[in-house]
């Protein structure tokens, strides 16, 4: 059971620890989350991921909904800038590249640690499957707004072509 919190303290702390979640992911992946990492990383007592998460994949689940969703909202700023800047098709397209591609080393590493821990855990399939499903629907509505003859069905190749270009920036 996941312990949603009322309170603004409880939320907060709750976020402070998805939020070291997410960095160990990024460090060592899912196999570098532990309960006493994360509250270590967050600064706070031992007993507090179990307090809000029971289990590991419930922590990573959250975690990775979090970084989602952070993501999406900042890309979808990017393009809603462009737009109202009055960029080209081809300049707003350049820019959701670059900021899919340029990221920090460790924030793609985290990335693809957790594609390949789906391929080895079938338990965290759903949630990476949501993470790429909520990419998709981001990159359906810039392209959308690009004015792409069929956007759904070039966000996952749009995607995997950016994945495959940041993969690549990793290895040099």
């Amino acid at each position: 059971m996941v312990n949603e919190p009322r309170q603004e303290r409880s939320k907060a702390r709750r976020e402070q620890l998805l939020r070291a979640a997410i960095e160990l992911l990024a460090e060592g992946g899912a196999r570098a989350l532990t309960h006493r990492a994360v509250a270590a990383r967050a600064g706070l007592p031992p007993a507090s991921t179990t307090y809000y998460f029971d289990t590991i994949q419930q922590l990573t689940d959250a975690a990775l909904e979090l970084h989602v969703t952070d993501r999406v909202a900042e890309l979808e700023a990017i393009v809603s800038a462009a737009l109202a800047a009055g960029e080209t098709p081809e300049e707003v397209g350049a820019a959701v590249a670059v900021s899919l591609v340029d990221r920090a080393a460790d924030q793609l590493v985290g990335q693809f640690e957790l594609y390949l821990e789906a391929a080895r855990n079938p338990a965290l399939r759903p949630t990476v499957g949501e993470a790429l499903a909520a990419s998709e629907q981001f990159a359906a509505r810039a392209l959308k707004a690009l004015g792409a003859r069929d956007p759904e069905g070039a966000a996952p190749a749009f995607l995997a072509l950016v994945d495959g270009f940041a993969l690549h920036r990793l290895g040099r």
